[in-house]
């Protein structure tokens, strides 16, 4: 796949960190959002999928493994939020499909 993904890291208020990756996110964006994710600290962290117009499933296998340890919450449009309803295992992965609503 053609790589024309981004990604932001935010620190809101010292207490969230908001991942935002936009464009295609295929596998190569696993580790790098684990990285981000790693330095987390006491902060929850949001992942926003809103403008990812696709996300690889090592991305989406490596959200989901990280709400095994600690809550995460991903934000997305409907169609991705689907996906995570049927693949998750665990309640520590939070759906929203708005960034003001997962803050």
């Amino acid at each position: 796949m053609e790589d024309g993904a981004t990604m932001r890291v935010l620190d809101v208020a010292s207490r969230s960190l908001v991942l935002t990756l936009s464009g295609v996110v295929d596998a190569s964006y696993a580790n790098r959002l684990a990285d981000e994710v790693e330095r987390r600290g006491r902060r929850s962290v949001v992942v926003d999928l809103l403008d990812a117009t696709y996300v690889d499933s090592e991305v989406q296998s490596y959200l989901i493994g990280a709400a095994e340890k600690a809550p995460l919450t991903v934000v997305a449009g409907s169609w991705l939020l689907h996906v995570f309803e049927l693949t998750r295992h665990t309640r520590s992965l939070r759906l929203s499909s708005s960034l003001s609503a997962a803050l």
